[in-house]
């Protein structure tokens, strides 16, 4: 069995897990993982993000001798992977039982599996393309390659005091890499003490802008707005947004007039 260990910065590494709970002694069947398969299955461990930022864990069980494991890891939002590492473990699991034992354990698996085929072939046409759809619908369809480079972004005017630029970044969309512009974040306690854009005079009337096309169904479009950098306003054309959730919601960047001129009211998603 090989084991890949993908590690948290802090160099974190999870214990082996012995098959079954408890162990291989405390298991209701031998435990061991034969190798002379033509493939191998990957599965991702239930809860494999720690809520403190541990390891990612992959188990690859009946790999062929010699075969090689091409692992690709990416994620669709930027991520900091400074001083993270990955680490390879082979683990060898041998029987916890007699040879007599084991061989019985082999041949009633192998009785299961041949019962599992005849069944099968007796399904139905239904049955059997039911069967079909699900094996479509597991069909692997996250990105086949890496990323194109990062876009060069004209960063527009800081909206508050403390305001952090989340730089754009490449989405997987629909079977092709989709560009979503970075952002400028607005902390909770900028907006709570009006620490955002101020201007001496009221925002010009919206500009009327075209639209493109949506370039996913996952993306709302954000209308653009008006900024203010060295005192004057600046228009900042619109951009499509990728929806982080369902119930999710944009609103427009907008400016709260009074007599003294006018403070920015960023917008964003809202649910």
């Amino acid at each position: 069995e090989q084991g890949l260990i993908a590690s948290n910065a802090k160099g974190e590494t999870p214990a082996a897990q012995p098959e079954g709970q408890g162990g291989a002694a405390a298991s209701s069947a031998p435990s061991m993982t034969t190798s002379n398969s033509s493939g191998f299955r990957i599965s991702d461990f239930p809860g494999s993000v720690c809520p403190d930022g541990g390891a990612t864990v992959l188990h690859l069980e009946e790999v062929r001798k010699g075969a090689d494991i091409h692992v690709k890891i990416w994620s669709d939002e930027p991520n900091d992977f400074e001083n993270a590492f990955v680490q390879v473990r082979h683990l060898v699991h041998w029987p916890s039982v007699s040879e007599k034992e084991w061989r019985k354990h082999l041949a009633a698996k192998e009785k299961k599996r041949r019962e599992r085929d005849e069944k099968r072939a007796a399904e139905t046409p239904s049955q059997a393309e039911l069967r079909a759809r699900i094996a479509d619908a597991e069909v692997y369809t996250g990105p086949t390659s890496s990323p194109p480079p990062a876009k060069q972004e004209v960063i527009p005017p800081k909206v508050s005091i403390h305001a952090e630029w989340v730089p754009g970044y490449w989405h997987w969309s629909a079977g092709s890499w989709l560009w979503i512009a970075g952002d400028w974040r607005v902390p909770a306690n900028d907006l709570r003490d009006s620490l955002t854009l101020t201007a001496s005079y009221a925002p010009p009337a919206m500009q009327v802008e075209v639209v493109p096309p949506a370039p996913s169904s996952d993306c709302v479009w954000a209308p653009g707005y008006w900024s203010w950098h060295n005192n004057s306003y600046v228009w900042i054309a619109g951009v499509w947004r990728l929806r982080p959730s369902r119930d999710a919601v944009w609103t427009t960047h907008t400016w709260r007039v009074s007599g003294s001129g006018a403070i920015f009211v960023p917008g964003g998603w809202r649910r």
